[in-house]
């Protein structure tokens, strides 16, 4: 399973701590990334949590003291778009390495 949530600049490390601080979350796989990168205009980050369920729901836990925002619908659709095309453009590099 995967979700995303939206973390403000301010609560970026609150948020970062609190996953990689509790055993059980730390075993997802959790990326950051900041908005610019995605070109998106909302200031602060995007977590992407991927794993089990019973982990991705002990996150959403851990991440409610950080008021972090887990999206859904267009927001999401968008978001999911934006990493997906930034994957793609580092695959494309990568590939052009090794060729």
């Amino acid at each position: 399973m995967k979700a995303v949530f939206f973390v403000e600049k301010e609560k970026y490390m609150a948020a970062k701590n609190s996953l990689e601080g509790n055993e059980e979350a730390s075993r997802l796989s959790i990326t950051f990334r900041d908005n610019a990168s995605l070109g998106m205009e909302k200031e602060g980050y995007y977590l992407e949590l991927d794993g089990p369920d019973e982990l991705i729901a002990k996150a959403k836990e851990l991440l409610k003291e950080s008021e972090a925002k887990e999206l859904s619908g267009e927001e999401l659709k968008k978001v999911e778009d934006a990493i997906n095309a930034q994957e793609s453009k580092a695959e494309e590099g990568f590939g052009a390495i090794f060729g």
